[in-house]
Parts: structure tokens; sequence; C-alpha cells
């Protein structure tokens, strides 16, 4: 671990120069040479050349010609520029760039030709693999590393590997001691980026009519600070921060790492005002959002209450902590390699962790043991649209206007997918029993497992075989996400008619040769009949999705193209009040009683939780480095 040494440790490491007024100021003068050392890292320096004295003394200013323009800088982080006289001279069989790549540096140096020369390169990601192998101690502070990253607001539009990368190019873990100062407002400072890990810290700016410090907000676990000054390209710190009463811990990493990644931050969808606000704002912002990110929910302090259902890798509980409830999903480790399922289950848990939208349920955390992984979503506890058309199918069939109840749940469905596909994902298991309602009445779309990140075409054959599109079916199964509007399509005729639109010839046996009698009608078309007289408009819709072709398929063109459907424009549908959940839903379920779990009163529900095993239980042989991401 990387430890920041104080302000009055003679050593120079990793400190800040700062010269006491007793110093004999230094001889500046217009024309000189001088560097600046740069708090963070006294290794990374800027030279440049004095162009004016503004103000003398030990605390004046000078205007310094540097290579992105002249800035005005404080006498006191400056010093005479070392000699550049070459360091040294590399003949054959020498090398060079490797501290950079071992540490993650930038280059501290320049390296120059000065005959024609034969120079092989090995990239990064290779050298890093030769000789940076890593012990398991390492391997597990980076993974706590990954985690740390997945509270941060910030960089919630990466996926899970991207920011597992970011992790392993950290500079590090920096320590800081109680009221330490880690940025002073004014001083010229490293473009780093720092994200609090433990401990507490306290952002303030000086007013100039008072000269005294106003508090902005306090820093807890998941804040960060240093990343307006990367994007916005300032290097004079806009405020200061100090650790707190118990010190602070910090992932650092380089503002180049951040530039290089070109995050595509949409600051309005995350909640946050963005870099180029008023600072006040933009941390009092930030932090809040952090805050609500990153409240940790600890395993032992769930409460097991029920069993809500099992999966196809384990079963489902309902849990509650401090009177709020949730679903805890259970997956058995052993199970999961028997099946060959690891990365598909790892895919599921990197979706999840993305997904910040009204209709799909929320992933809040992750937990494991020796034998189970478990992910802690949000309680959609109002059943699924296939229990409610069969229980309540008066809600869809005998609705007035006719059609308006699966009109909202079609449009909360198409809310989903858009945010899918936003972000390249085809769910790939659409149908009803995946859309569930929530205590109100409002659709969340559920169990990512077969949902797959699609930047061209896959080649898989999956699914509900009554919901897949034909050419998933058709030999050599390439699809993308135009899957999930054709079964949008079959959803919508069910939710219509309250019955599917294709005849599987009464195959149920036979699983291929079902594939084969939906897939031949598939190219009948959708049966005429079945639809109410008054849902023409309805049917026009379902047919446009129902295309075998998917080059001419409703939604190849995005969701705004479904969304513009006449069957949605002809009543103006409030899309949204639907986001915004304040448009009426067609059904709110009713308080649901479920019976407790019964267990001895002195065992603790965690123990239940880890003992309890179903049918779906395989023990697990001790080796699941797959499940590292939980």
């Amino acid at each position: 671990m990387w430890r920041r040494i104080s302000e009055d440790a003679g050593d120079w490491g990793l400190r800040s120069r700062m010269i006491s007024e007793d110093e004999e100021p230094s001889p500046f003068k217009e024309g000189a040479r001088v560097e600046v050392v740069v708090i963070g890292l006294e290794l990374m320096k800027e030279v440049g050349t004095v162009v004016k004295v503004i103000d003398t003394g030990p605390r004046g200013t000078v205007s310094v010609l540097f290579a992105d323009g002249i800035r005005k800088t404080k006498v006191e982080l400056l010093r005479p520029a070392e000699n550049t006289t070459p360091m040294a001279s590399l003949g054959a069989g020498e090398c060079y760039g490797e501290l950079s790549l071992l540490y993650n540096t930038r280059e501290l140096a320049t390296c120059r030709s000065t005959q024609p020369s034969v120079v092989f390169a090995i990239s990064g990601k290779h050298f890093k693999e030769c000789f940076g192998r890593q012990s398991r101690q390492s391997k597990t502070q980076e993974i706590e590393w990954i985690k740390l990253l997945d509270e941060v607001q910030f960089l919630s539009s990466l996926l899970r590997s991207e920011r597992a990368e970011v992790a392993r190019n950290a500079a590090g873990i920096f320590c800081f001691e109680p009221g330490e100062m880690v940025l002073q407002q004014g001083q010229v400072q490293e473009q780093l980026w720092y994200i609090l890990d433990k401990g507490s810290g306290d952002v303030t700016t000086e007013t100039y009519a008072t000269g005294e410090p106003r508090i902005l907000t306090t820093l807890r676990r998941g804040n960060h600070f240093g990343e307006r000054a990367i994007f916005r390209g300032e290097r004079q710190a806009e405020f200061s921060v100090k650790a707190g009463l118990h010190g602070m811990t910090c992932l650092v990493i380089d503002g180049e790492i951040i530039k290089n990644l070109k995050l595509d931050v949409d600051w309005e969808q995350i909640g946050m005002p963005g870099v180029q606000c008023e600072v006040v704002e933009y941390h009092k912002s930030s932090s809040s959002r952090a805050s609500k990110m990153a409240e940790n929910i600890p395993f032992e302090e769930l409460e097991r209450c029920a069993v809500l259902g099992e999966g196809g890798f384990g079963a489902v509980y309902l849990v509650r902590r401090n009177g709020v409830e949730y679903a805890l999903k259970r997956l058995s480790k052993g199970y999961i390699t028997q099946a060959d399922a690891e990365k598909q289950v790892c895919t599921e848990r990197e979706i999840l962790s993305l997904m910040d939208s009204t209709f799909i349920i929320r992933f809040y955390q992750t937990y494991k043991d020796d034998e189970y992984v478990y992910m802690l979503l949000e309680l959609a506890g109002g059943g699924h649209l296939y229990r409610l058309l069969r229980n309540h199918s008066k809600v869809l069939l005998s609705d007035t206007p006719r059609g308006s109840a699966a009109m909202f749940f079609t449009a909360s469905v198409i809310g989903a997918l858009e945010f899918l596909h936003e972000r390249s994902i085809a769910y790939r298991d659409l149908k009803l029993e995946n859309v569930l309602l929530d205590s109100l009445g409002y659709v969340k779309l559920c169990d990512l497992g077969f949902a797959k990140f699609v930047l061209g075409k896959t080649h898989t054959l999956l699914g509900t075989a009554e919901y897949m599109a034909p050419e998933m079916i058709d030999p050599p199964h390439a699809h993308d996400s135009n899957v999930d509007w054709w079964a949008l399509g079959v959803m919508s005729f069910e939710l219509l008619t309250g019955q599917a639109p294709w005849d599987n010839m009464g195959i149920d046996d036979d699983p291929m040769g079902q594939l084969i009698a939906l897939r031949e009608s598939h190219d009948r078309g959708v049966p005429e009949g079945f639809l109410h007289p008054s849902l023409n408009l309805a049917k026009d819709f379902i047919k446009r999705l129902l295309v075998v072709n998917p080059k001419r398929r409703l939604g190849r063109n995005g969701a705004a193209e479904v969304r513009q459907c006449a069957w949605f424009t002809s009543c103006k549908f409030d899309f949204v009040a639907l986001a915004a959940q304040t448009l009426e839903p067609p059904y709110i379920p009713p308080q649901r009683t479920l019976t407790e779990d019964v267990r001895p009163a002195t065992e603790s529900s965690v123990s239940v939780l880890q003992r309890d095993h179903n049918k779906l239980f395989v023990k697990s042989n001790g080796k699941a480095d797959w499940a590292d991401c939980f």
C-alpha cells in the first residue's frame, strides 16, 4: 500500500513542495527557467520560462510560459529548472518505458534517436501479462478496488470489465493522516482522480471577502474529486480537501487514464449537473448521488421471510432489513459450474449493475459464501403478467376502452427495451412471466440471464420457443436486438387475446419438432379472427412487429419508431407520464399475505440461507474463481 508522506517529512517522497516564510525568496527573474513541483507526485513536474514578475517576496507570484500557455503561478511552488542534459545513452539490447508500464505513471523522460535505429516495441497489455503476474493477495486487492469503482455513478456507463481495467491501472492506495491537506485551493495540482475508500474528508473553498474556509461537502466512501480539473484542463485547485478526524484512504487514478476512457457521460441521466457548473453545485449534487448509490446492506442483517420461487439455477427469497423488503436470488456455485453457465451468470450480474431504469428491476449488491452467490434485487411483489392474465383476465380482456390495459403494459416494456438497446444489450427472453408488477402496478422487467451485449450479430439458439424470432430459429441463428421486437409482438397478441399467436401443432415432448412447427406457423402470418374488431390499430401494430424479415420489422430503427405507431398516437398515449409513474396503472395488486418461514428462534436467518439446500444445489469444488465478481 502506498502512503502519502506528510508535509513535515524530510523525504521528498510523495509530498507537495512547500517553502516556509522564513526561507529566502527564490531569485526568479524574467527569462529564468523554472519548474513547478506539482502536488501529488514530486516526479511529475512542468518546466517553463518566467516572463513577468507580478508580486515579489516569498509568497509572490510570477507569470510563467509553459507548453500550454502563460499561467500565473505562486513563487513558493517554483524552483530553478534542473539541467536538461541527457540522462543516459542507450545502445543495442537496452530498453526503456518499462517503469511507466509497471507503475502506471506517465512518461517522465523523452527519448530521441541520434542515428537510424531499429526499435522493437511490446504493447502495455502484453508487457503486463509477461512481467506483471499478480499474487493472490494483489488479486484480492484488485477485486476490492473494482467493487469500489462499481459504487461510482460517474462510471456507470462502463462495462464491469472496463472498470476492472481501470482498477488494474490505478496508481494505488494513498493514505492521509487526520487533518492532512490533500489539495490546497489555488495551488497547482497534479491531474489525479481520487475515489474515497475509507474514512472521510472535507471539501472547502475560501471566500475572497473573508478568507474563511466554507465547507462544501463531506466526502465518504464512493465520493470522488479531481475529475473536474481533468475534464476542464485546469491545473490550479479550485477547492481544498482535508482528511477527516479518522484520516482518509483514497484509490488514486492518473487523469490520463480517465481521459482515454472517452466516457460518454449523460450528466442529467445520472443526476449530476456536469463538470462545467459551479463547484458548489457540483460537489453537493455528486456527493448526494454517491451516498444514495453506495448504501451498503450487510448480508448478516437480512432476515429471510419467505420463498418467492425457484428459477433456472436457484431460489428467490423475500428478505427484509429495517422494514424494507427485497428479493434475494440465491445460486448454487456447483450447479452453475455443472451447467457450464459461469459466463452467463457473470454477464447477468454485470448487466444488472448497469441498469438504472424505472422499467427494469433494480440491482443493489451481491454476496457470496463457499456454496452460493447471491444477488440482492428490488422486490416487485405484484406477480407477473402471466399470472394476471390467468387469474384476473378481465383486467386485460374486458377493459374500457378495449386494449387500454395491454397498451399500458406494452408501452412499459418498450421503455425497458429502449434502455437495454441503447446500451447494445439484447434481452432475448421477453415473455409474460418475466414482466413483473410492483406494489403499485408498474412494470419491472426481470431475469436478465439471457441478455447479452451485441454489437453485430450473435449466433445462439435460446429463449422460450413461442417467443423466438424466425432468424433465431433458422440456422445459423444469427440475430441481434431485433428479436426483442418480435417477442413484443407475441406478448402484445397474448395480452389482447389471451392466447399465443403461433400453433406448435401440439408438439410438447420434442423441442426441435416444436420449433419447426412454430417456424412454419410464422410463415403463415398472424392468425385472423382473434382480435376484437375495435382493435384494428393494435392489429396493425402487432403485424408490423411480427414480420419475418428483421430488416422490415417495426423497431429496426429504434424504440422511437415503435412509440410513434398509430396505436399509441391515436389516443395520445403519455409515455412521459408513464416513465414518471404518474400515469394510473390498469391494475393495482392486492396487498399480499405471505407465511413466514418456520425456523428455531435461536437460528439466524443467514445460517438458514446458507444451509437450506434445494434440489438445484450441487456442492462446489472450491475453485469457483469465476465468482470473484460477486
